[in-house]
């Protein structure tokens, strides 16, 4: 059985903490968002040799090698769900939004003023999940209640 709580945020937006979040619930719950993706705080996989990065100066490319990095990364939906092995391994924080790019730092903000901004944005999911080896609660926020009902099913169906 999945552990999982339901609550409510400010009246107006609905959570979901998941114990040990399987990847099929963030998955399902991925496919059920907006089709803009901003991936904040991405950090260097574990696998260095996954990630590559060019950087172009005048008629000259250079290919340095990555020793870390923490970037903001817009993706589109489904390029978000290609990339699940990675989210399976080291999580993520993922806001899922209609209008692009985010603008603010939401993760400067306390949570009633990140939802009320992200309102702006067009936004119906975020996902918290910590990496896969701390045993850690994954959270799923949205305004729409119903989105959080078919994840919960799905987690009920599961357990």
């Amino acid at each position: 059985m999945i552990a999982y709580t339901r609550s409510t945020i400010f009246k107006n937006y609905f959570s979901l903490e998941i114990e040990d979040c399987p990847i099929d619930v963030l998955l399902h719950a991925a496919a059920l968002g907006a089709n803009q993706v901003t991936v904040i705080n991405f950090r260097l996989p574990r696998d260095p040799n996954s990630l590559s990065i060019q950087i172009n100066s005048g008629d000259r490319m250079v290919h340095p090698t990555l020793r870390s990095l923490v970037a903001n990364l817009e993706l589109e939906k489904a390029d978000f769900l290609a990339l699940k092995a990675i989210w399976d391994v080291q999580g993520c924080y993922a806001l899922f939004h209609e209008k692009t790019p985010i603008k603010i730092r939401v993760t400067d903000l306390m949570e009633g003023a990140k939802y009320r901004a992200l309102d702006n944005f067009g936004w119906n999911l975020e996902i918290a999940m910590p990496d896969g080896t701390s045993g850690e609660w994954t959270q799923i926020v949205s305004p729409d209640s119903e989105l959080i009902d078919q994840i919960e099913r799905l987690i009920q169906g599961l357990g």
